[in-house]
């Protein structure tokens, strides 16, 4: 079985990296936490983890304290954004100070950059390289991907 739990993430890291390393686009947003600008230009030179939200999530609420735990443990070099994209910012925010999240959170009211990513499903996330690049798409979540996205993560702050 183990073994077999193996090959899956092989295979499933093989087919998942975007080899193309498209450029990510760049964005700014306020911050639902403290109303300052994030522009994720800001954090080229780092591997960002950014994830697309809502209160109404469930998936989303199992994930983001994990982002939390990841932003606590891997360093400098990574950082987490997210963008909440509930219709009142309020039922973001209020998620937010529940879970103790300590990132940035950009708030997405007219979901301009949801699209441009073609964030359509929740949560939906992006790994993007030191480069600017993304190098990962990540939709959906479940308990046992926290281990394949960390090894993603991991693998690209070792470059």
């Amino acid at each position: 079985m183990r073994f077999r739990y193996i090959i899956f993430v092989l295979l499933s890291l093989s087919f998942s990296v975007n080899s193309t390393q498209i450029p990510a686009e760049n964005f700014s947003l306020s911050d639902i936490q403290n109303n300052q600008q994030i522009t994720l230009s800001d954090y080229h030179g780092k591997v960002i983890y950014l994830d697309f939200w809502a209160s109404w999530c469930s998936s989303c609420a199992k994930a983001l304290p994990l982002f939390k735990k990841w932003q606590q443990e891997l360093g400098d070099d990574f950082v987490v954004i997210s963008v909440n994209v509930d219709e009142d910012k309020d039922d973001g925010l209020k998620m937010a100070q529940r879970l103790q999240l300590d990132y940035p959170i950009g708030y997405d009211s007219e979901l301009k950059v949801a699209k441009m990513y073609d964030a359509s499903v929740l949560p939906f996330s992006f790994i993007i390289n030191k480069s600017g690049d993304i190098h990962y798409r990540h939709v959906g979540f479940k308990d046992s991907d926290e281990q394949k996205l960390k090894i993603i993560i991991e693998e690209l702050l070792a470059k």
